[in-house]
């Protein structure tokens, strides 16, 4: 997760993680961001009720994730 939140309702977190990747991912974003906006996403919609409300709008400022990069 992107942040320690209470959970309410989990409907809609993969959907929410699947196409907050994917709408960054598409718009040129490294794989590192569009992971890090797809997990924050996801964390939003599972603070509320319902598969679309906390749903991250365009300009959202998000903050640093720690993520470790490997490389094969």
């Amino acid at each position: 997760m992107y942040e320690t939140v209470p959970v309410i309702d989990r409907t809609g977190a993969g959907d929410a993680f699947g196409s907050g990747f994917l709408s960054q991912f598409a718009q040129g974003k490294s794989l590192k961001d569009s992971i890090l906006f797809a997990s924050a996403n996801s964390t939003s919609v599972v603070g509320q009720i319902g598969a679309k409300a906390g749903i991250l709008h365009l300009g959202v400022t998000l903050h640093d994730m720690p993520l470790t990069e490997k490389s094969f």
